[in-house]
């Protein structure tokens, strides 16, 4: 995709792809050093959005049985306001769904706090329909999934 960030869409399905991945598969400096950070379990499946043969954004997610938590959500800086942060959590979401999950639970951090502070990165989970577990608490956010 190309142009100014004011002027952009969604990738169609045609450009951006979601696989799943493995640490020794991410070749995007960025996205390794995302990945890269930890936070890792047993469980964790770790996904990368794709535009051809471009890696534009890496997701971690925890699938337990106490519930679904996603761990990372990470789109490179030049590829940002593309809406590929919002197809990597639908996507997130709809793994989880097809998992039998009824719930998606995240901890909201900036990982890259100097272009994302955490008020914008709460106010887009809210907008993508996440809400505080407690009132008053933006430690961890829930949304119910349609399954």
């Amino acid at each position: 995709m190309h142009g100014s960030s004011s002027n952009y869409s969604t990738p169609s399905k045609d450009e951006l792809r979601f696989v799943s991945t493995s640490l020794k598969d991410i070749i995007h400096p960025e996205l390794h050093r995302r990945a890269s950070d930890g936070g890792f379990t047993k469980v964790t499946k770790s996904f990368l959005a794709m535009m051809g043969v471009e890696q534009v954004g890496f997701l971690s997610v925890d699938p337990h049985l106490d519930g679904f938590y996603i761990h990372t959500i990470y789109v490179v800086r030049n590829h940002r306001r593309k809406h590929i942060g919002s197809y990597l959590l639908k996507e997130a979401e709809n793994f989880a769904a097809s998992h039998g999950y009824t719930f998606a639970k995240l901890k909201p951090h900036a990982l890259d706090p100097e272009c994302v502070g955490r008020d914008i990165l709460l106010r887009w989970y809210v907008s993508q329909g996440y809400v505080p577990v407690d009132p008053g608490d933006s430690e961890w956010f829930i949304k119910r999934l349609a399954i």
